[in-house]
């Protein structure tokens, strides 16, 4: 795999002909809210697995453990509330669907001893691929054996779910079971359940490809989407864009939430045939001061590979995505109300259209320094943005609300005290506390 990748002339043309770019219509994206409710839904439940990638530790939030197992919401994890949910589909329709892990070099020893203490799901894993970082100059790898160090090593993306799901036996295994649909997805999303009405539309009409879109938010101006591109659908990531083009993709209303839903068959028809095709992307990154390339890959990039594949236009709901502790603080606060089915749905006290815009100075960057500044999380269901910027604590019982602006004074630090109640204001000093 890494060798087709590598090779010049052997890997996938990224490049993109603006010209050729046409955004899907909204008659072209199937809405979500036309889907009928299924009758039979222990039926179809019976024919899905459920893949998690697994593969990152989260080093943009400081993490050095697998970021699954950040604490999210309520003193549980992300992996806790995956497995919640999983476990509610299982008991509410009395079934037993899978929950299968991709993960990779860096998250595979440090998820064994929270799987050992698993109990109530039917759990698989299995081991994506590493790929050896590369010399920009020479082209030489900068592994010279396999038991180098994991800093000389990268995941080559989420597109190695294909492939590894095949060789793992998983994949054959599955089908025997009679499984015909996996639905994949990042862990982090905790909007991306299981959904009755999408999987009773893949299987009545045998879609080989499905993937979920949902609007963007001012802030979201980068991610991939699925287009129309020279006559069959394909993913258009940010690093593909032409520089005098990046207004126009900056201007295109949705993008993908990497929520997939793929038919096992017809997947394994394409490996078989080995008409599977991914773009790989060059990723440049600096290793001991020298320049590097990382080749990677996207799971949504196989949507080229099968002509009869859907995009769907989803609610919000379904895409729940924490990157970084500026949206870890919309977790743990009470912007979403965890509900017995373990799903989060906004609060319905939430009087604002749209999400909070948060940003975060340096001083939040970390999950460890986060939860120090915020070691309560405070009320924001009515917040509709919130700077902070500088050495800023935060105390108990604080309610933020409207458009909030908090900066220390250079040097200087600023406690937000106990039960505060801040409405459209920037604080900038403790006396206007």
């Amino acid at each position: 795999m890494f060798k087709s990748a590598f090779l010049p002339g052997a890997s996938k043309n990224i490049e993109i002909d603006w010209n050729k770019v046409h955004p899907l219509t909204d008659e072209e994206m199937f809405p979500y809210d036309k889907l009928p409710e299924p009758e039979n839904p222990a039926e179809l439940l019976n024919q899905v697995i459920y893949v998690k990638l697994n593969g990152g530790l989260g080093t943009t939030m400081g993490c050095t453990y697998p970021k699954s197992l950040v604490v999210c919401q309520n003193g549980s994890t992300f992996f806790d509330i995956v497995c919640d949910q999983l476990k509610d589909f299982n008991k509410r329709y009395n079934v037993n669907i899978p929950l299968v892990l991709m993960h990779s070099f860096y998250t595979d020893d440090l998820m064994k001893p929270v799987l050992e203490k698993l109990e109530g799901l039917e759990v698989h894993t299995f081991l994506q691929n590493r790929f050896p970082r590369i010399y920009d100059d020479t082209y030489e790898p900068v592994p010279n054996s396999p038991d180098c160090p994991n800093s000389m090593w990268n995941p080559p993306g989420h597109a190695d779910v294909y492939h590894c799901l095949r060789d793992s036996g998983l994949l054959d295994k599955f089908l025997a079971q009679g499984k015909k649909y996996m639905m994949v997805s990042n862990i982090d999303n905790l909007g991306s359940r299981l959904d009755l009405k999408v999987l009773n539309k893949l299987i009545s009409e045998d879609i080989p490809y499905a993937c979920e879109t949902v609007d963007k938010t001012p802030e979201e101006w980068k991610g991939g989407m699925p287009i129309n591109y020279e006559g069959h659908k394909k993913l258009l990531e940010t690093a593909q864009v032409p520089a005098d083009h990046m207004d126009d993709y900056v201007a295109i209303h949705y993008f993908h939430a990497n929520n997939l839903w793929i038919n096992l068959r017809q997947l394994k028809e394409a490996l078989d045939n080995d008409t599977l095709v991914t773009d790989v992307m060059k990723n440049h990154k600096v290793y001991e001061g020298k320049p590097v390339t990382q080749l990677e890959s996207a799971s949504g990039s196989a949507v080229q590979s099968f002509p009869r594949a859907i995009a769907l236009k989803v609610p919000r709901r379904r895409f729940l995505p924490v990157k970084a502790c500026n949206e870890l603080l919309l977790m743990r606060a009470d912007l979403y109300i965890r509900h017995e089915n373990s799903e989060l749905l906004l609060n319905e006290k939430r009087t604002v259209p749209g999400l909070p815009a948060v940003k975060l100075s340096k001083e939040f960057q970390h999950v460890s320094d986060f939860d120090q500044r915020f070691p309560n999380p405070p009320s924001i269901y009515n917040l509709v943005s919130l700077d902070v910027e500088g050495d800023v604590w935060f105390g108990k019982n604080i309610v933020l609300e409207g458009k909030v602006v908090i900066k220390a004074p250079a040097g200087q630090k600023l406690v937000i005290p106990d039960g505060k109640h801040l409405k459209d204001c920037e604080i900038t000093s403790a006396s206007q506390l």
